[in-house]
Parts: structure tokens; C-alpha cells; sequence
């Protein structure tokens, strides 16, 4: 069986990711693998970069100081296939409410113009990371969830926005990082049928059968 660095906390806005990830670490044991946990703390991530944003200096960048822990996990279990867990806007489909949800592939490079870059519906995805120069090849898995509109949020977003520039002429990693600012509203996600225990059963089954059979002919 496999050996799995399961990592969570990369956005800590990601409130389902992080409720839902021990849940998959159980259920992917219970089908055998062992599983390294990987929580990154709060000061490796993006959010005191987003905390000192302000309008007279508004760049904010994703950091990835939490690398150097996970290099040293994949130094210690070179054998490892590290996953890490987010969050994405829930769109509604058409599909029915009993439809089952399943795991998918989704491929950004395969997205036609003018398509939305996040999958409609309650369904999760994951993708595969090629390396780069911060780590190594990787697995992403995003998990639905809804976004309440905050207007102190919204408000701050627009401020900073406008600070960086026409939107033509922005640096678009500070752009996107803004979006790190909204957070998952647990209360909604649950409301929206998207933290129920078949999340968590999917996903760990989506790792069993799609992610581990298929990985080293990724490398």
C-alpha cells in the first residue's frame, strides 16, 4: 500500500479543507495506506502577507515558507506522494440533489476561453503539480465549498485592487492572492450539502483508486 504526505493548512481560510482533511487521513488508513500528516502553521502561509496589505502597499505574494517542511518530509519518505487539501468555490449545476459525488481530474490546460476554471457542481477534483522551483511534483485536491459575501472583505479586496493598478497592468500573483482574503463559511458549506461524511469517503476512494494506481507513471 501507499504512503501519503496529506497536507492541510496552506490557506487558512480553507475551513472545510481543514475539517475534512483528518477525515480523509482515516479513511485512506482504513483502506490500508499508511498517511504522514502535514499541518503548516499560520505564520508559513499567506495570511500575514495579507494582513499587512494596506493601500499604500498593496503587492501581496503567496509564500511558500512551508516548502522546507515538506521537502523534509519527502527527504525522509522519499517514497511519499504528497496530496494537499483546499477549498473552492461551490457553482451550482443542474445535476440533481441525490446525484452521488465523485472525484475528477480536472486539467487547467485543457480549459477553452471564456470557461469558468472552476467545475460547476458539488463534485471534488483534484490536479496533478508538475515541479518547480518551490516543490516537487504534487497533488492538489479541492473540495466545494461556499464563500459568504463579506462586505469589509469585499471592500478591502476592492481597495487593493484598485491600488495595484488597471486591471491590465497588475502583477497577477498580488491579484490572486487577494482572493485568500474570503473565507469558507462552514455553516453555509453544510448548508449547501458539502461537508456530509460521503465527502470524505469519495475522495479517500478517489486517492485509492485514481491518484495511487496511476502515480508513478506520472513521475
Amino acid at each position: 500500500m501507499a504512503k501519503i504526505i496529506l497536507v492541510r493548512g496552506m490557506h487558512p481560510n480553507e475551513k472545510s479543507a481543514k475539517f475534512f482533511t483528518p477525515k480523509i487521513a482515516a479513511k485512506l488508513r482504513e483502506l490500508g495506506h499508511e498517511v504522514i500528516p502535514a499541518d503548516i502553521p499560520i505564520e508559513d502561509t499567506i495570511q500575514p502577507a495579507l494582513k499587512r496589505a494596506t493601500v499604500e502597499k498593496p503587492q501581496v505574494d503567496e509564500t511558500f515558507a512551508f516548502a522546507a517542511q515538506l521537502l523534509k518530509l519527502l527527504e525522509e519518505h522519499p517514497d511519499a506522494i504528497m496530496i494537499d487539501v483546499h477549498n473552492t468555490q461551490y457553482l451550482p449545476d443542474r445535476s440533481g440533489p441525490d446525484r452521488p459525488v465523485r472525484l475528477k481530474l480536472h486539467d487547467p490546460s485543457k480549459i477553452k476561453h471564456n470557461e469558468s476554471p472552476v467545475p460547476p457542481g458539488k463534485d471534488p477534483y483534484y490536479m496533478v503539480n508538475k515541479p518547480n522551483e518551490d516543490l516537487p511534483m504534487h497533488y492538489t485536491i479541492e473540495i466545494p465549498a461556499k464563500y459568504p459575501h463579506d462586505p469589509a472583505v469585499h471592500q478591502k479586496t476592492i481597495e487593493l485592487l484598485d491600488a495595484l493598478g488597471e486591471p491590465g497592468k497588475r502583477n497577477w500573483k498580488h491579484a490572486n492572492s487577494l482572493g485568500y482574503l474570503d473565507r469558507v463559511g462552514l455553516r453555509q458549506t453544510q448548508a449547501a450539502g458539502l461537508l456530509g461524511e460521503e465527502m470524505a469517503e469519495v475522495i479517500a476512494r478517489g486517492i485509492h483508486e485514481q491518484i495511487i494506481p496511476n502515480h508513478k507513471a506520472r513521475k
